[in-house]
């Protein structure tokens, strides 16, 4: 394992406030100034050892105590990997807000104890119900209440940990660039690496 320090950062939010694209977007600009980015889709690669071997999702209804086992481990995972790859950055596609937004007020909070600066995008409903992926499937989407409340939790969440959060972004409408966010954001890592 490398000496060299890897500094990890979230992308975080709900459903439709364009984290994935933000994602890729800051990485690219990182590279582009010659730093080793490594990027983890923390829930993805946990939902991989979940029960059906996709998703994690359910585990929040019948077992969140091992929903953070997983995810924890994923975490871990990640970071060893970056460091194994001599990362100066690792990005994370969601993180501890969206594993607030499962436990907060139980008893499972406790049981999260990674928490890194994070960029937090929001996006008004009509903005998420907008989405292409959006779908009343999902067990926080069957209806514009659960939405709405899924959106609600994660606002709650920002107003209780506002010392883990670096930013908030609001992503209005798909057709306003991401680049001034980005340039936000990249600026900031940049000023945390080098203070």
């Amino acid at each position: 394992m490398s000496s060299k320090r890897l500094y990890p950062f979230a992308v975080d939010g709900h459903d439709g406030a364009a984290k994935t694209n933000t994602v890729e977007a800051v990485k690219l600009a990182l590279k582009a100034r010659g730093l080793r980015v490594a990027v983890s889709e923390l829930f993805k690669v946990a939902g991989k050892h979940a029960p059906g071997g996709k998703d994690i999702y359910p585990l929040w209804q019948s077992d969140p105590g091992w929903a953070i086992v997983l995810l924890r481990r994923a975490a871990a995972s990640a970071i060893h990997v970056a460091e194994d790859e001599e990362a100066d950055v690792l990005l994370f596609d969601r993180h501890w807000m969206t594993v607030m937004v499962e436990v907060i007020g139980t008893e499972h909070e406790r049981l999260w104890p990674h928490f890194v600066p994070t960029f937090f995008n929001r996006a008004p409903l009509e903005k998420i119900l907008s989405c292409s992926r959006f779908s009343f499937e999902t067990p926080w989407s069957r209806s514009v209440k659960q939405v709405r409340d899924y959106r609600e939790r994660y606002l709650a969440v920002a107003a209780r940990f506002p010392e883990h959060i670096l930013e908030t972004f609001d992503i209005s409408d798909k057709r306003v660039p991401l680049e001034p966010n980005v340039v936000r954001i990249v600026e900031a890592i940049l000023d945390r690496m080098n203070p």
